[in-house]
């Protein structure tokens, strides 16, 4: 009962543990799609600052030094997540293991009571042959 209990948890984890994976990977693309458009805007703003006059140099230096640290950000922040996806993966694994593991036990565990009832069974059946030995003599 305990085993089958830790089982069902496992495997809620398990789910559990695939769906938070796949919001990493969504909100990953997300970050890859955000990442793209900041570059891109970054590369705009740079051609921009090239043809604006002399006056407007400093305003476009700080929009594409804030673009910039943004997509500093943006790049840290995937990285954060490529880590903890790793480490999700890494944990799905491990619980796929414990999970395959409670099942393989959950069977041994079967198979012996299994073999316990026969040997229960033989065991009341040399007890009733030597109880009927014991009467006939």
């Amino acid at each position: 009962d305990s085993i089958t209990a830790e089982r069902n948890d496992l495997q809620h984890k398990h789910t559990a543990l695939k769906e938070q994976s796949a919001a990493w990977k969504e909100r990953e693309s997300d970050l890859v799609k955000e990442i793209k458009d900041l570059k891109e805007k970054l590369l705009k703003a740079s051609e921009r600052l090239e043809a604006t006059q002399a006056q407007h140099v400093e305003e476009v230096d700080s929009t594409a030094a804030d673009l910039q640290q943004k997509l500093d950000e943006k790049e840290a922040k995937l990285k954060e997540n490529d880590e903890k996806y790793k480490k999700l993966k890494k944990r799905q694994k491990e619980f796929e293991i414990k999970s395959k593991n409670q099942d393989e036990l959950l069977q041994r565990k079967e198979a012996e009571t299994e073999e316990l009832q026969k040997l229960r069974k033989e065991m009341g059946a040399l007890q009733d042959a030597s109880s009927k030995l014991q009467e006939s003599e």
